[in-house]
């Protein structure tokens, strides 16, 4: 079967539990701004990326709102309900322009209960979410505002696997929450420094060698855990048959069924 892009769902590869997958699943384009997940809500659907960057925050008391991570095709969009069926506690909206597979929450509800394959590499995926989650906590309280700038471009890089970052100044501002003409003054200086160019509402990454160096060890231990991550999935071949049969239909149900139940 021809991989997709998404390391999780494509270490899948060959096996039922893929094609039942694939079976329910649409193929969209996602544009910026695109909405997957909705804070106070439970998903209908989950979204295995294999083309861009989604982007999750959390809105604040004061109408504001931070970035709390970054999730590409490595893994699975909105995980978190398959644990606890509760509403989402995040937004996450496309940072860039993608594509992904769109796949129904009860099937993967399903999924995640009855068969171990596809529940160990959520699992996986989860506890790399969360040692990113505490690495870029440590970031945001003790570096400064340039490296975690620096951080969060080669973050964006990395994801899209391309240094043209279609974004604006004022959106880096309110993602790392540093102030605006504060990511301005930086930006320029690293102009200058002929590590970036800086055009409207994008920026490209002119010397990716030289704004490593500027970056703080947050972005190497970050790095090293996506990495570790996609060689696991990229390591795993056998996946446990699934614990329900193939023959059932993976759809949904409906409104109504749902009520019954």
């Amino acid at each position: 079967m021809e991989k997709t892009g998404n390391h999780l769902f494509d270490s899948l590869q060959d096996s039922p539990l893929q094609t039942t997958i694939l079976r329910a699943a649409k193929r969209v384009t996602l544009l910026p701004g695109d909405g997957l997940c909705e804070r106070g809500k439970i998903a209908k659907s989950l979204f295995f990326l294999t083309q861009g960057v989604a982007s999750s925050s959390v809105r604040l008391g004061d109408k504001t709102s931070c970035e709390v991570g970054l999730v590409g095709a490595e893994g699975l969009i909105g995980y978190e309900v398959l644990f606890d069926e509760e509403p989402s506690r995040t937004d996450t909206k496309m940072q860039s322009q993608g594509s992904g597979l769109c796949v129904p929450l009860p099937l993967l509800t399903r999924l995640f209960t009855d068969a171990p394959g596809f529940r160990e590499r959520v699992l996986s995926f989860a506890s790399c979410q969360s040692s990113i989650a505490s690495q870029t906590i440590a970031c945001a309280m003790r570096h400064s505002a340039e490296q975690r700038i620096v951080r969060w471009l080669l973050q964006v890089s990395d994801r899209i696997q391309s240094d043209t970052i279609r974004e604006t100044q004022q959106g880096i501002s309110e993602r790392l929450n540093v102030t605006r003409p504060h990511v301005s003054l930086i930006v320029h200086k690293m102009q200058r420094q002929g590590l970036l160019r800086s055009m409207r509402g994008t920026t490209l990454i002119a010397d990716r060698r030289g704004l490593e160096s500027r970056a703080c060890e947050c972005y190497g231990v970050c790095r090293a855990e996506i990495a570790g991550l996609t060689h696991d999935f990229a390591s795993r071949r056998k996946v446990p048959n699934i614990l329900f049969p193939l023959g059932e239909p993976a759809t949904p149900r409906t409104t109504s069924e749902e009520s019954a139940a």
